[in-house]
């Protein structure tokens, strides 16, 4: 729903500085992939969706013309921790380590279609302070 200038009410949120609120409306696990947001460094979102209840092991399934980040980069077959690791956000990967331990520490050494873990992942992309 807009209001009468055509703005949506995350982005009034947004806008005004309401993080939060902002995460919260934007947290519909059916319309918004945690793999994006985990890869794109959006905390407060990630950490809404993990509370709606989305799954931490669940793994990209959108085909790889559309599970590819604006890096031109596929997530298929990652979990969000691995999106998060190769994205080098390490506030995310935080977040979700401390805050989710008992949903997200059995993913820490779960594999990508590749055979490589969150860390292995992490690592290659550079990101080593993760």
């Amino acid at each position: 729903m807009q209001d009468v200038d055509g703005k949506y009410a995350v982005d009034v949120a947004l806008k005004g500085g309401h993080l939060t609120t902002a995460a919260l409306l934007e947290a519909d696990p059916v319309k918004v992939y945690i793999h994006d947001a985990a890869f794109e460094g959006k905390t407060l979102l990630v950490a809404a969706l993990i509370k709606q209840g989305c799954p931490t092991t669940f793994r990209d399934d959108r085909p790889d013309e559309t599970s590819k980040s604006k890096f031109r980069l596929s997530l298929r077959s990652m979990t969000p921790l691995m999106a998060a690791c190769i994205g080098g956000q390490y506030e995310n990967v935080r977040m979700m380590l401390t805050k989710y331990p008992d949903t997200v520490i059995p993913c820490v050494n779960e594999r990508d279609c590749n055979g490589r873990t969150a860390l292995m992942l992490a690592a290659r992309s550079g990101n080593l302070e993760i």
